[in-house]
């Protein structure tokens, strides 16, 4: 049963790339924008193209739709092949220039270095001029003072097979870019689903408190209210650190080697059962934290003691003034304002996965120095 609830709020904050509708949608405004390259051909190398994707020239005149990603690519690498000179130069420059802001500088001045000589600017400028039968700009020339001919045929194919290389490597990042944001929207509808049903329960468990009657023992549900809490606090700090993580991975820029286990790495290693470990984790060193304010041994880390909560255990009812041993740490403590500061920590202590562990570090450090 609890299973299914989780699956149930699972599909509430499902992400909306992974749905069919999404994909449907998004491959709909990408097909819009190969739809006009495809026009910019003439009808020949339109047709031809379409032919080799399985699209029929009336359903491209009626309705454009692609099936697929994969469809959709291949398309576009098409269009390349049918491209002019003139026209082929300036998608390499686009082409180039996008490749640019997704690896950075570094990657890109690399691949530059890497070229061969007929991919170089003045070749590709003297190619242009040909093109348009202008004056054909000076290029470097070689050990003998000659300048080098440029074979506009073989610089034309060089430029081609360049422009589909890095055609095909964008579209590769894009998809992993793609790949990554579903990831991390799922794993954020799982941690909202945690989230949410960590509120239910809380709601739920301070109802049952108090519809409780404690009279008998000279109890109120006010009593038992900081612990529990303390104890939602800690599992709704770990959810937020969570979403933190989540919201940290989806600003990572694309990487030129990145791969599709890079790219869902977020998805693997952020299960279900490892947002609901750590939630598990938040509630215990809550606990930790609370017991330890009860101690008053935080007195021991001086300065930084004074920042952490203090809580003091009352003894004018009947039940707190016997002898009832560990129930008096959680439902005898005074009311004061400073008890909000229990609830601020306990957020802390799910929140930063170390704050509990650091400190009990800092406390057993204190008291070896005590006993020397």
């Amino acid at each position: 049963m609890t299973h299914n609830f989780l699956k149930s709020i699972e599909a509430i904050f499902s992400s909306p790339i992974s749905s069919s509708n999404g994909k449907r949608d998004l491959l709909d405004k990408l097909g819009e924008v190969t739809h006009a390259d495809l026009l910019f051909l003439n009808e020949i190398d339109r047709e031809e193209i379409l032919n080799q994707v399985g699209v029929s020239l009336e359903s491209f005149d009626q309705c454009f739709h692609v099936e697929s990603l994969s469809n959709l690519w291949s398309i576009e690498l098409l269009i390349i092949n049918k491209l002019k000179r003139a026209d082929l130069v300036t998608r390499l420059w686009a082409v180039r220039q996008k490749f640019r802001t997704q690896v950075g500088e570094d990657v890109y001045r690399t691949y530059f270095a890497s070229l061969a000589d007929d991919l170089t600017e003045e070749k590709i400028k003297a190619l242009i001029a040909k093109e348009f039968r202008e004056p054909v700009p000076k290029v470097e020339a070689d050990q003998k003072s000659k300048q080098s001919p440029v074979d506009c045929i073989k610089l034309e194919e060089a430029i081609r097979g360049d422009i589909i290389s890095l055609t095909r490597q964008t579209q590769r990042l894009g998809y992993y870019k793609l790949l990554r944001l579903e990831s991390i929207y799922k794993v954020k509808g799982n941690i909202l689903g945690v989230l949410f049903s960590v509120l239910v329960l809380m709601a739920v468990a301070l109802l049952i408190l108090y519809q409780t009657d404690f009279s008998e023992e000279d109890l109120k549900p006010q009593h038992f209210t900081l612990v529990i809490l303390t104890i939602f606090s800690g599992m709704i700090g770990s959810c937020m650190s969570l979403l933190q993580r989540s919201e940290k991975a989806s600003g990572a820029p694309s990487s030129f080697t990145d791969s599709v286990l890079d790219a869902m790495d977020i998805k693997l290693s952020m299960s279900l059962w490892y947002i609901l470990s750590l939630v598990f984790s938040g509630a215990i060193f809550a606990i930790i934290m609370y017991l330890l304010a009860v101690s008053g041994i935080f007195s021991l880390l001086g300065m930084l003691g004074d920042l952490l909560p203090t809580l003091v255990l009352h003894s004018d009812s009947g039940v707190c003034g016997q002898s009832i041993g560990v129930r008096a740490l959680f439902c005898c403590v005074e009311f004061e304002q400073k008890n909000a500061m229990m609830l601020v920590w306990a957020f802390m202590a799910g929140f930063a996965e170390r704050l509990v562990p650091d400190t009990l570090d800092s406390l057993m450090e204190k008291a070896k120095k005590a006993k020397m």
